[in-house]
C-alpha cells in the first residue's frame, strides 16, 4: 500500500521548495507512490520548483483549493490520498503513521500539525451538522483518506462550508469509515 501526496498551490515557490525537500528527507520512498502538485497558474517559480523535484504537475484554472485537491485526487494512483494545504508541514515520518493507521482499519483522519481543539471541534461539528448541515472553518491543514472512501463519500463538495477537510471527514465518518 502506498500514498499519493496532493498539494494545491498558487504562488508558493518558497513553501513548495521547502515542503518537497522536507518530504524527501522525512519519508520512506517505498511508501510514497507520487507527489502531485495542482497549481493555479502561479506567476512565480512554483511550477519550475515542482518540476525540478519530479512532482507530477497539473494545472487548475480556478484558484480554489477544493477544486485543486479534487483534481489531484482524481489523478492519484495510490490507495491512500494525503492532502497538504499550503503553508503546512506534516510531522516527520507521517507516511509511516498514515500507513499504520490504515493497517489498523482507520480509513481517514488527520495526521499533521493542527491545534489541540481540532478533535473537539470535529466532534462538535459532527453533532451540530446533524441539525444544520453547516460546518464552520477549522484549522485542519492535512488529512488522509482511502481513495475508495474519498470517491464513495463524494469527494470535496462545493457548498456552504469553508473547510473541505472537516466536511469530508464528517461525511466519511457518518458513512461508517473509521476516523483517527
Amino acid at each position: 500500500m502506498k500514498i499519493s501526496i496532493i498539494i494545491p498551490t498558487y504562488n508558493e515557490e518558497q513553501y513548495i521548495a521547502e515542503l518537497l525537500e522536507y518530504i524527501n528527507i522525512h519519508t520512506q520512498k517505498r511508501n510514497i507512490e507520487e507527489i502531485i502538485v495542482v497549481d493555479s497558474f502561479s506567476t512565480d517559480n512554483t511550477v519550475k520548483v515542482a518540476e525540478k523535484a519530479h512532482a507530477k504537475l497539473y494545472l487548475s484554472k480556478p484558484r480554489d483549493t477544493k477544486t485543486q485537491m479534487e483534481i489531484g485526487a482524481f489523478q492519484a494512483k495510490a490507495d491512500v490520498l494525503y492532502f497538504i494545504k499550503p503553508g503546512c508541514f506534516p510531522p516527520p515520518h507521517f507516511d509511516e503513521r498514515i500507513l499504520y493507521a490504515v493497517k489498523t482499519k482507520y480509513m481517514t483522519g488527520i495526521i499533521g500539525k493542527k491545534r489541540w481543539s481540532d478533535k473537539v471541534y470535529l466532534s462538535l461539528s459532527k453533532f451540530f451538522a446533524c441539525f444544520s448541515g453547516k460546518i464552520a472553518t477549522t484549522s485542519i491543514q492535512t488529512m488522509f483518506i482511502m481513495r475508495g472512501a474519498f470517491h464513495y463519500a463524494g469527494g470535496f463538495r462545493d457548498h456552504e462550508t469553508n473547510d473541505a477537510f472537516a466536511d469530508l471527514l464528517i461525511r466519511a465518518n457518518s458513512m461508517g469509515y473509521r476516523m483517527i
